[in-house]
This record gives structure tokens, C-alpha cells and sequence, in this order.
């Protein structure tokens, strides 16, 4: 394609791996695998405490440690498939991780309004939604909050098995955008010149 109105004609390349075909793919497999991997961990748990709204028991934390993470690692497989042609891109292991865990107080609390809590209890005053976005963000406070859930040790079973498929199957893949990540070094060499 050129575009006229000039004293010289520009080509302009509009081929599907140019930047703003990549820019969109990324954003499609950062959706797809950031709220994905997010709902293939807590959909398990979504299901038992639907079906079963009692408390916890031993069988269902047991249940609840081998569903997960392996309704995961079916996803993670299922996509990773789906992308195979892709060389580059980000890594969906990571980015399903971070679902897992950014994501998992909504999903703990959707579970429990099964039982007649969660978010029918929820008062909706502006200092407890903070509290609750900020305790999102907090690893520690989501790893309680999971103990009290049933669903830490599929929690930390998931999130081992992410970093494993990250490093095994993914090593080639980006976690931070490679134009933040060069934009970063522009802007360090302009602060620190040589």
C-alpha cells in the first residue's frame, strides 16, 4: 500500500506480523490467558462449593488439591497447543499465574456465595473494597485467605506446575514486554551516559 500527497510515496507495510498485529495478538493471549487460566484453577472449587455447601471437609480439600491444578495444566496444555505456530510472545504459564493469583479473592468469594456468604454478605462500602483490592495484590494475604478456603495446597500445586511448564515449554517467551523492556533501556542509557 503507499500513500500519496507527498513529494515521495511511503510503503506501508500492513502484513500479519507487523507491530500492530502483534500488539493485538499479545493482548488477545494476555486476556485469554490471564482470566482463563484464572477461572480453569477456580472453576474446581466454584463446583464443589455449589454442589456440596456445607464446611470443608477433609475429602473435598483433597478433591479440591488435585482438581485444580490439574484442570490448569488441561488448560495451559490446551492453549500452548492453540499457539504452537507462534514463536514469540508472552508466556501464558506466567500470565495464568498471575490470574491465579490476583484473580483468586473474587473467585473465593464467588464460591462462597454458594453457601449464603460471599457476595451476599458482601457490604459494598468503598473502605472494605479497597482493603479487598489491595489484599488481591498481597501474596501472603491470598495464601491465608486459601488455607481458610481449602484450596492452598492447590494453590501452591499450580503455581509450581506454571513455573515448571514456564521454564520447560516457554523459555522463549516474554514476561515483560520486550517495548517496555527496551523503552527502559533507552531511558537508562539517556540518564547514564557513557
Amino acid at each position: 500500500m503507499q500513500i500519496h500527497g507527498s513529494t515521495r510515496p511511503w510503503k506501508v507495510s500492513l502484513q500479519a506480523g507487523s507491530l500492530v498485529g502483534r500488539i493485538m495478538s499479545s493482548y488477545k493471549w494476555f486476556a485469554v490467558s490471564f482470566l482463563g487460566g484464572a477461572t480453569a484453577f477456580w472453576l474446581p472449587d466454584l463446583l464443589m462449593k455449589a454442589l456440596y455447601r456445607g464446611a470443608n471437609t477433609p475429602l473435598i480439600e483433597a478433591a479440591l488439591t488435585l482438581a485444580c491444578p490439574s484442570s490448569l495444566v488441561l488448560f495451559y496444555f490446551y492453549l500452548v497447543h492453540h499457539r504452537r505456530s507462534e514463536a514469540e510472545g508472552l508466556s501464558t504459564a506466567v500470565f495464568a499465574l498471575f490470574g491465579i493469583w490476583l484473580l483468586s479473592l473474587t473467585f473465593m468469594t464467588l464460591s462462597r456465595t454458594f453457601g449464603g456468604g460471599g457476595f451476599r454478605d458482601f457490604p459494598f462500602d468503598w473502605i472494605l473494597i479497597r482493603y479487598y483490592l489491595v489484599s488481591s495484590l498481597i501474596p501472603t494475604r491470598v495464601f491465608l485467605l486459601s488455607m481458610l478456603d481449602g484450596t492452598a495446597a492447590g494453590l501452591v500445586l499450580g503455581t509450581i506446575a506454571m513455573i515448571v511448564c514456564h521454564f520447560r515449554f516457554e523459555r522463549g517467551r516474554w514476561i515483560i514486554p520486550p517495548v517496555l523492556l527496551s523503552a527502559l533501556r533507552h531511558a537508562r542509557n539517556k540518564s547514564h551516559p557513557s
